[in-house]
């Protein structure tokens, strides 16, 4: 494999984990949820960017996730009672993290738009 393509698929691999873990982020913050249901939901979902994310993908992305004390997981009661179940939960820094990929979301949006309006006068 040449060069240039070794810098595609790091590139490509690096754009993929970024983006699986913030997906993962978002679905903590709004549903906080099992790990198997993560792993689960995802799978099962239509959505094309998950057609090309894989179980391990997730796992990998959820274990930097605690690593980076972006999440933690905490012990719940299940629905029915009887046992404690792990569930995840954002942290503070976690919660920072989603702010700011909302903030830098809106600012690339403003300039992709004034960039395009330009090029299209």
């Amino acid at each position: 494999m040449d060069t240039k393509k070794k810098q595609e698929k790091f590139v490509d691999s690096e754009l993929k984990k970024g983006l699986t873990r913030l997906v993962i982020l978002i679905y903590i913050r709004k549903r906080g949820e099992y790990p198997y249901k993560i792993l689960k939901d995802f799978s099962k979902s239509k959505h094309m960017f998950m057609s090309w994310v894989t179980k391990n993908d997730i796992y990998n992305a959820v274990e930097a996730l605690k690593r980076k004390k972006l999440i933690k997981a905490i012990n719940v009661r299940s629905r029915r009672g009887h046992r404690l179940q792990k569930k995840y939960v954002l942290t503070d820094k976690g919660i920072g993290v989603l702010n700011e990929a909302k903030r830098i979301k809106k600012e690339f949006i403003l300039e992709l738009r004034h960039f395009l309006d330009g090029v299209f006068e």
